[in-house]
């Protein structure tokens, strides 16, 4: 497998945003149930997104605000849609969404955001350990 440093969480944020994307009809609302074809590379940041949830889950980072969803449930769902298309095989790959799986998707975006949000801000750079996502 490959390893988390190949994915930059702002590239898994990109890919994030463009399924999110995709969950919206016409009118503004959400459709009930979407199906996207990946290929493999997509699969793979997929795969990404789960590790990154990973991560700021055992970073211990608070979420503020109103989520729907814990960073677990957020991480098990991804898992689940990854350990599915592994069992498609093949170099187009299904991910299948329900309504409330396009929610948790649209959570995993706003934590990612977040994330790289802080990453990038001049005073993280000042934090020892602000990779982890923790202040001092």
């Amino acid at each position: 497998m490959a390893a988390l440093e190949e994915f930059p969480v702002g590239s898994v944020l990109e890919f994030v945003r463009t399924i999110v994307d995709r969950c919206w009809d016409r009118r503004g609302g959400l459709y009930r149930e979407v199906s996207i074809i990946l290929c493999v590379e997509e699969a793979r940041l997929l795969w990404a997104a789960s590790k990154w949830m990973e991560v700021l889950q055992l970073a211990e980072v608070k979420s503020k605000g109103s989520f729907d969803f814990t960073l677990a449930e957020l991480q098990w769902m991804i898992t689940e849609k990854v350990n599915e298309m592994k069992v498609q095989g093949g170099c187009d790959l299904i991910l299948g969404l329900t309504q409330c799986e396009m929610k948790m998707m649209m959570d995993i975006e706003t934590h990612l955001d977040r994330y790289v949000s802080r990453a990038n801000t001049p005073a993280a750079k000042k934090w020892p350990n602000s990779k982890k996502g923790k202040k001092n």
